[in-house]
Order: structure tokens, then sequence, then C-alpha cells
């Protein structure tokens, strides 16, 4: 879905150089360019979004089920995530923070879970699936090769 340009109230856009280059560029034609942050700002200010229980800034309740909540969620794990110091995290700590952003983007999509969503979670980040293919692959190369020449002997 694409803002028009012609909705935009000039007068919630902040001077922020970046925000409005951002916002009215030259070559955007459409708001899936625009950054999370800079899109909810605009959901809240014109879209008509009920304000979550804990409000914008705070991470709302988890039975707190308004699209302005599930924005509100994943407003504050970017937030979290794009400004932390540490990267890394145990199992727990993860699990608990995908499965409310899981929850959330599924919610914003009609309750059925965005087809990026299972493409991340079977995302294999540390390379070990393309290792035993790869490894796959050897093996069976090594074992080809290994009956051609067997069949030259012959």
């Amino acid at each position: 879905m694409c803002i028009p340009r012609t909705i935009v109230n000039y007068d919630i856009v902040d001077t922020n150089p970046v925000t409005f280059h951002t916002l009215f560029p030259f070559l955007a034609k459409c708001s899936k360019d625009f950054d999370l942050t800079l899109m909810i700002c605009l959901l809240r200010n014109i879209g008509g979004l009920i304000t979550p229980s804990n409000g914008w800034d705070q991470l709302p309740h988890p039975n707190d089920t308004l699209p302005g909540a599930d924005l509100a969620t994943l407003k504050w794990y970017r937030n979290q995530l794009a400004h932390a110091t540490d990267t890394s995290m145990d199992n727990h700590n993860f699990t608990d923070k995908w499965t409310r952003i899981e929850k959330a983007l599924t919610s914003l999509n009609r309750g059925q879970r965005p087809s990026e969503v299972t493409e991340i979670l079977n995302y294999d980040l540390d390379g070990e699936q393309e290792k035993i293919i790869a490894n796959a692959e050897l093996k069976q190369l090594k074992k080809s090769t290994w009956i051609v020449k067997r069949k030259r002997k012959k």
C-alpha cells in the first residue's frame, strides 16, 4: 500500500531534513521505501489509529491487540535492536522477542503469517545448511567421478 503524497499534512513532519527528504524525495513513489519509524509516525498521525494502552513509546501489554499496539511493538523492538550495544542474546530472550514480533506482524497481516516471517524463521544464519548441502554434493561428485574412472578402467 502506498500513501499518496497529496494526503500528507506538512505540519506533522518534523523539520529534520533527512526525514523530510525521505517523505518527499523527487524519486520516491511509494511508502514501501519509508523507514519503519517514519511509517509508524505517519500512520499514528494521519492513520486514525487508537493509541496503545502504554502509549506509542513503550512496549504494549501482550494482551493489547489493536493495530496501534502491534505497530508500537514493532517500533519498540526495532529501537531496542537498532540501539543495542550487545549484539548477542540467549535463546530464551530471542524466542520471547521473536514471538512478540511475529504475533504483531501476523496480526497486522489479518491473521496470516507473512511469507517473509517464514523465510526469516527458516534462514540459516550460521551457514550450517549450506555446509551440509555442499558436503553432500561433494560426496556425490566424488562418487560420480569414481564411477566414471572405474568404467574407463574396464
